[in-house]
């Protein structure tokens, strides 16, 4: 392992030695050899800078450290410790496994000293640099207490080139207690890989876009008790042809879901959607496929599936539909607006809010402003679906028997 002993920010003397020095601690022989420095650019002080390519175990900190874009491969482990700040230039990157191997970061904050990534500019703005990106093999790779801010740069890590502060692809042990704020763009991308072990208590302030991206695989690995300072800001599920594949919550946020395009909840998945968790769909449908989704809404705290237009009406939607489903779905205190539109309701397009056998149960649910009826079922009508509150639905069912109403 190579320590870097740093210049602290501000502090004119910086370490013994003058900072500008690394001990090689694996060799056991204390030697030291001059490192590049560059300027730390608020305070004139001395900041070791970041190698181009980390391929083999270095840790940084505490004090201040320039980047421009750096790697880490080879399975090795870069480490910033508490109270380091990391000032990146101008279209700058952190890339953990570039390869998909084993390397990984470790960002080891605290709640006194987080380590801090910010502009190398003057006056920092939003876009100044690009990301850090966590790559697939880096499932080692653990940040807490980090603060990122003026990232979100098309980031040229990665061919795709993600507009994001965050892009994370693995399996990491923990993203926790972080902030993110001030992104031209998203503040944290979560990809199909990205079964976080620990995802806790991170904050999310000022992003251009939604501050959280997740891939459906990924988003039951994020619990409640985010913190999203912007009222109108949201969660975004990317639809693609990832799905829900394991059991677990889906958590209440103080934001929105909001589906983009087709969300599915495949066979391995057995999801429960947690009371007064909000879902915006923005055209299309959600699916469960051959997998189980209990809408577990309160009387307090319903579960809502609305529009995500700022200006919504009936049809902006398609529907929650059920289908090789091995149980009853179960429904409670639910409610179900400006759908039924057809798209992605089954390949007959059935414009209606909700689909699925005739074993439904619903429990407090309420269906209004439709594009067309409530329910739809390929069975008989339940006729304990008319205990459910219809505003201005016509008509109510869709099936083989609709039962009448009174």
């Amino acid at each position: 392992m190579i320590l870097w002993a740093l210049a602290g920010c501000g502090d004119s003397g910086g370490a013994e030695g003058g900072g500008t020095g690394t001990t090689d601690t694996s060799s056991g022989t204390g030697t030291t050899t001059d490192v590049p420095t560059t300027t730390e650019p608020t305070t004139g002080d001395p900041c070791p800078m970041l190698p181009e390519t980390v391929d083999t175990d270095m840790t940084f900190g505490p004090g201040c450290v320039q980047m421009y874009r750096t790697s880490v491969v080879d399975g090795a482990t870069l480490t910033l410790v508490a109270g380091t700040t990391v000032h990146v230039d101008a279209g700058g990157f952190l890339h953990a496994g570039p390869f998909n191997d084993n390397s990984a970061l470790v960002i080891e904050g605290t709640e006194a000293e987080p380590v801090h990534f910010r502009s190398a500019a003057e006056a920092p703005q939003a876009g100044d640099w690009q990301c850090v990106r966590i790559g697939g093999g880096s499932s080692a790779s653990r940040i807490v207490h980090a603060r990122f801010e003026h990232g979100g740069q098309a980031c040229d890590a990665i061919g795709n080139k993600p507009e994001t502060t965050l892009d994370i692809h693995a399996p990491a042990e923990a993203f926790s207690f972080n902030e993110v704020r001030a992104s031209a763009s998203h503040g944290v991308i979560l990809g199909d890989n990205a079964l976080i072990r620990e995802f806790e208590a991170n904050t999310f302030a000022d992003n251009a876009r939604a501050s959280l991206r997740v891939a459906p695989a990924a988003l039951l690995r994020v619990p409640g008790g985010q913190v999203f300072v912007d009222v109108d800001d949201v969660v975004e599920v990317e639809g693609t042809f990832d799905a829900i594949e394991e059991p677990g919550t889906w958590s209440a946020q103080t934001v929105p879901y909001r589906l983009l395009g087709y969300v599915q909840v495949a066979s391995d998945g057995d999801v429960t959607l947690a009371a007064g968790t909000v879902v915006q769909l923005d055209g299309s449908s959600l699916e469960v496929f051959a997998g189980k989704l209990r809408v577990a809404g309160t009387e307090a705290a319903p579960v809502r599936f609305t529009s995500a237009r700022d200006a919504p009406q009936a049809g902006d939607w398609g529907c929650v539909v059920f289908t090789s489903v091995g149980g009853p779905p179960q429904i409670e205190h639910a409610i179900f607006e400006y759908a039924g539109n057809g798209q992605g309701c089954t390949g007959a397009a059935h414009k209606v809010a909700l689909a699925g056998p005739g074993t439904m149960a619903l429990t407090g649910v309420t269906f209004r402003e439709l594009a067309g009826a409530a329910i739809h079922s390929g069975d008989a009508c339940n006729p304990a679906w008319c205990d459910s509150t219809f505003e201005g639905v016509d008509p109510l069912f869709d099936c083989l028997d609709p039962p009448m109403c009174p």
